[in-house]
């Protein structure tokens, strides 16, 4: 198939015509590049905006909260201070997550604080000359001291107000865009290498299969199938992703649905286009040839390829009867 074929149409006839997976499997390699490609692209678009939507909703939740009940602040010289004389704790139980606040505390209390606040997955400490950070991620707590921060955020001095003047109002707006493009690009990173091994492991698969039914397909057109055939599986993911953001609805055996589809898909597109070559050869061919002729790949029956090495042989004998009788005539039966 070295016509080209929209995205679109691609991606339905993928899901829709199995009759279609002849052509994917013998399509110009540039054309399924580009059809990965744009695939990636739209998927992790759309599936961003379902994982962005809770954490802006947290974001503007946690402005609130620090606009309407967290106490005054003031930052400068690498000191923080904040008008509360008991220490402020923040909790989500459902990420196991903890934020203390204390900028009153002693070496020994910030020491106590760093031990009792390890048993949470995340933990934040917020004191008077430094923020300790513990991610679920890291084993061991991480510590930023603040004039260390100075330079990285370009502010030396600020206040509550600041803060706000900074992250709400028309300025939320660039938080919002910063907060997409970094779940884009995490959503984008994962999915293509999750992505590449399902292509990986489907080809091996669609290859063994095609030797077992006797189609010879090369590795790199079980590559181009595999890759149609996991158009599927992507769009139940991106479905079931938003369902499950939205209203918590799970599928606890997804993953193996997922997994079972793609299957299906290879499986079936393989008997498909050995049945297709089957009835071009009148239902007498029991293997399949690929030659590469002229840059592309192209499908030869068993009896083609016999009926050319015939008509060679012929020719062969032909020019030898010349030689041997150089005045004969050429015989054109």
């Amino acid at each position: 198939m070295n016509k080209k074929t929209g995205f679109f149409k691609s991606f339905w006839y993928a899901i829709t015509n199995f009759e279609k997976y002849k052509e994917f499997a013998f399509n110009n390699s540039l054309n399924v590049f580009k059809y990965v490609v744009i695939l990636l692209l739209l998927f992790s678009i759309i599936i961003t905006f379902s994982l962005v939507v809770p954490i802006i909703n947290a974001f503007n939740n946690s402005m609130d909260y620090f606009k309407n009940e967290f106490p005054d602040l003031t930052y400068s010289e690498g000191k923080l201070t904040v008008d509360s004389e008991e220490p402020i704790y923040l909790e989500d139980k459902d990420l196991d997550a903890v934020i203390v606040v204390d900028t009153n505390a002693t070496e020994e209390e910030k020491a106590k604080y760093i031990e009792e606040q390890k048993v949470h997955a995340t933990s934040i400490l917020i004191f008077s000359d430094e923020l300790v950070v513990k991610t679920a991620a890291l084993t061991a707590y991480s510590i930023y001291e603040y004039t260390q921060l100075d330079d990285s955020i370009g502010v030396d001095t600020f206040n509550k107000q600041d803060i706000l003047n900074n992250f709400t109002g028309n300025q939320s707006y660039k938080v919002y865009i910063s907060i997409y493009l970094f779940v884009f690009v995490l959503i984008l990173l994962t999915y293509t290498v999750m992505l590449f091994i399902d292509i990986v492991i489907l080809s091996i698969l669609a290859f063994i299969i095609s030797k077992i039914y006797k189609v010879s397909l090369r590795y790199s057109n079980c590559i181009k199938i595999s890759v149609y055939a996991l158009t599927l599986p992507l769009l139940l993911q991106l479905i079931y992703v938003y369902v499950n953001t939205f209203t918590g609805f799970t599928i606890e055996y997804f993953a193996i649905m997922y997994d079972i589809i793609s299957y299906i898909y290879v499986i079936t597109a393989i008997l498909i286009i050995k049945n297709d070559l089957a009835k071009q050869d009148i239902g007498a061919i029991g293997e399949v040839k690929i030659e590469k002729i002229d840059d592309s790949d192209e499908i030869i029956t068993n009896d083609e390829v016999e009926k050319q090495k015939e008509e060679k042989k012929k020719k062969e004998e032909e020019k030898k009867k010349n030689k041997e009788n150089p005045g004969a005539e050429p015989n054109n039966a």
